[in-house]
């Protein structure tokens, strides 16, 4: 009912039929290992400056963010920690993000207890996306792991990564000029003095 070791003895006697006084015991155990379930977290993290920095990006408020520039797409890095949160061992540990095309992507195995498990570009190339800001908006995906027992008992967590790839600040202004207060013409206009201007 609970994580434990438990071991069970069977005991079997025997008396002689010949000889009642004559006896005979033999034991023999059987030992079962109960194992709690496997738990695996995960933090998908996202760089917008080359990976200088940082952020959790799981939004919706204060999310990272870049210029789009249609000449020059930025590039992005991203970084998965993983980290085996239960009390028994993870043999195996596989991500998946299809955004960036990472498909069964064997990180483990992690023991109970052991420091998180940074994985970044220079373990899978993926991680780094280049152009990756290639419109205007919010761009976001989700990264999979699935961490295995012994026993084969699979847990599943996912966590998502969001930045924004915002316009370029540009304004325009046209002045225009009448001198009658009906036609307007945005370069200059003929009048002979005196007489009004509008604009």
């Amino acid at each position: 009912d609970g994580p434990a070791d438990i071991t069970n003895i069977a005991t079997v006697p025997g008396e002689s039929d010949e000889n009642p006084a004559d006896t005979v015991s033999e034991t023999d155990s059987a030992n079962l290992i109960c194992i709690g379930p496997p738990l695996v977290s995960v933090e998908k993290q996202v760089s917008v400056d080359g990976g200088q920095n940082w952020d959790d990006a799981d939004g919706p408020d204060n999310l990272p963010s870049v210029v789009y520039d249609p000449d020059n797409p930025a590039d992005i890095y991203y970084r998965f920690i993983v980290e085996n949160v239960g009390t028994v061992d993870l043999v195996s540990v596989i991500v998946d993000d299809d955004e960036l095309g990472i498909d069964q992507v064997e990180v483990g195995p992690i023991a109970a207890g052991a420091d998180p498990v940074v994985i970044e570009s220079g373990e899978i190339s993926a991680l780094f996306a280049e152009g990756r800001c290639d419109t205007v908006g919010e761009i976001s995906n989700v990264v999979t792991v699935d961490g295995l027992s012994i026993t084969n008992t699979k847990h599943t967590v996912t966590d998502p990564a969001i930045f924004e790839c915002t316009g370029t600040p540009a304004i325009e202004i046209v002045k225009l000029v009448s001198s009658d207060g009906v036609s307007w013409d945005p370069f200059s206009v003929n009048a002979e003095p005196p007489s009004d201007a509008y604009y």
